[in-house]
């Protein structure tokens, strides 16, 4: 036997031997998040916790409890992922068939909400592609209000609905967004309606949503309806509605916007007024 066949066996007999150590839940625990603080650092400044990690049978990485503090403009904004796990071993990323990822309980600071659940697929490599399907299933607005504390602090208002992102390596990025808001609604900033004016020409009750917008007050609202799509490479169709009876205003926006393709999802939500700057 050759000096070369005696060290590639010594090195798997070795790897052999190590898994059940690496593979023991504190360490296997402490690792994991070390990497994820490492690769996140710059957004969750390492803040990442996790209750339990595991892998199944088949090498499929379970993590239960994923806390982390949200780095933004207006300070650290705790969230939580109840569950999240990959179905198959994680190096499937880097093959052609790619990996699925589940998330569920997606939450931002009060638990009150059921949160997010999301399907995430990923494929590594020069023609990279990532998709991400979303199911809002209980979101409180008011927890959203770190994204413009401006235009939406005091809001209120349980959204639900539906959010599909994709992108390629040719940053071909598909956005389609469905979030509504059913009775009894909610409450909003009246800065939140000045971020409309620039396209109020295309609302018929143009006076009325100027008189409410501006100030500091809060604006009782009985639904509400956002639905974004993208259609083409530059363009999104945007659909706005919100009835507002104790003034008599069913708000009905209904436009398309010209957006840079590779920054369309924030540059859609800083148009609206939701966030301040296109990333965080």
């Amino acid at each position: 036997m050759t000096n070369r066949k005696i060290i590639i066996l010594i090195i798997v007999f070795g790897l052999m031997l190590s898994i059940p150590f690496l593979y023991r839940e504190p360490i296997f625990r402490y690792a994991l998040e070390k990497a994820i603080n490492l690769s996140t650092r710059n957004i969750l400044s390492n803040s990442v916790r996790l209750d339990r990690v595991w892998l199944e049978s088949d090498f499929s990485l379970h993590i239960s409890g994923f806390k982390a503090d949200l780095k933004t403009n207006t300070g650290q904004i705790p969230f939580q992922i109840r569950e999240i796990w990959t179905e198959g071993c994680p190096t499937h990323v880097f093959f052609k068939h790619g990996l699925y990822v589940q998330f569920d309980g997606l939450q931002f600071k009060s638990q009150k909400y059921r949160g997010i659940h999301a399907t995430a697929y990923i494929r590594a490599g020069s023609d990279w592609f990532f998709q991400l399907n979303s199911e809002v299933d209980q979101l409180g607005l008011e927890d959203l209000a770190w994204m413009n504390p401006d235009n939406l602090e005091g809001s209120s208002g349980n959204l639900v609905g539906t959010i599909s992102i994709s992108n390629n390596a040719k940053n071909e990025e598909v956005i389609d967004l469905n979030i509504h808001i059913d009775q009894p609604g909610g409450r909003l900033q009246s800065k939140f309606f000045s971020a409309l004016t620039p396209y109020l020409p295309a609302v018929s009750q143009k006076a009325e949503i100027q008189a409410i917008a501006g100030g500091a007050k809060l604006i009782s609202y009985r639904t509400a309806k956002f639905n974004a799509k993208s259609i083409g490479g530059d363009k999104m169709k945007i659909l706005l509605e919100i009835q507002i009876p104790e003034y008599n205003i069913n708000l009905n926006l209904n436009i398309e916007l010209r957006v840079d393709k590779q920054n369309s999802f924030f540059q859609v939500a800083q148009l609206l007024g939701l966030i301040k700057v296109k990333s965080i």
